[in-house]
């Protein structure tokens, strides 16, 4: 079965029904079971042109939202922050369990931009007694998971960009940027929150890539390459 479809509306409206509708009787459903399988290795890393454009598409709260995706790699479902969840002292904002395979909370480093915005905005949350900091409007009304996702992904099709997952892809494309930045598999593992470096090893290829290219940079100033200059010039 389509993950999109699992994760974004089946499994969310089956909890919801659970949590705050108090329905009985509902079915355990083995999700895991049910996905289908994706390709392994498969990442994805966006253009700048393509980001800004998405970007282009959206207003502020949503933009931010989806910059937080680009950035620091969130699954989608962790946007959804309390306000209780941004430290802005330490410039750290911690990730429930919740939306982790593992079921453990993580806390990722934030920009002192990012953090003072959050901070802020958790503020504002927390006086109008929202439960989550994305909110918009006055008064302040809270973001919600389908809205929000519906917003990202029109704003993606109206940008021209029509691949398939693209909000799940902004977490691929956190990922291999910043290990392009860094080169270290260890630093994005972190960023991840993966339990081992197996899963982030996905990201591999970007070093090899890049050794490729610096390489193919290098064998310019190669005798051959002086041989040949030297013939063209002739």
């Amino acid at each position: 079965m389509n993950r999109d479809i699992i994760d974004t509306t089946l499994r969310p409206l089956l909890n919801r029904a659970r949590k705050v509708w108090k329905a009985k009787g509902l079915p355990d459903i083995p999700w895991a079971e049910l996905r289908s399988n994706e390709p392994k290795g498969a990442v994805r890393e966006y253009t700048d042109h393509q980001v800004e454009a998405w970007k282009a598409e959206l207003e502020p709260v949503p933009r931010f939202a989806l910059h937080l995706l680009l950035t620091y790699g969130l699954r989608f479902g962790e946007l959804f922050m309390k306000p209780s969840d941004i430290n802005g002292e330490a410039l750290e904002l911690r990730l429930a369990g919740r939306y982790r395979k593992n079921g453990e909370e993580l806390w990722i480093p934030l920009t002192a931009e990012d953090s003072r915005i959050l901070t802020a905005m958790a503020g504002r949350a927390k006086a109008a007694k929202l439960a989550t900091v994305l909110h918009t409007g006055e008064p302040a009304t809270a973001l919600t998971y389908h809205s929000l996702h519906d917003t990202l992904n029109k704003a993606a099709r109206r940008a021209g960009l029509d691949m398939d997952r693209l909000i799940h892809g902004a977490r691929h494309h956190a990922a291999t940027r910043l290990l392009r930045k860094t080169g270290n598999l260890k630093k994005v593992k972190k960023l991840l929150g993966h339990a081992t470096i197996v899963s982030t090893d996905r990201y591999a290829h970007v070093q090899t890539d890049d050794l490729r290219g610096d390489l193919e940079g290098m064998s310019r100033y190669s005798p051959e390459a002086d041989a040949d200059k030297k013939r063209d010039a002739q």
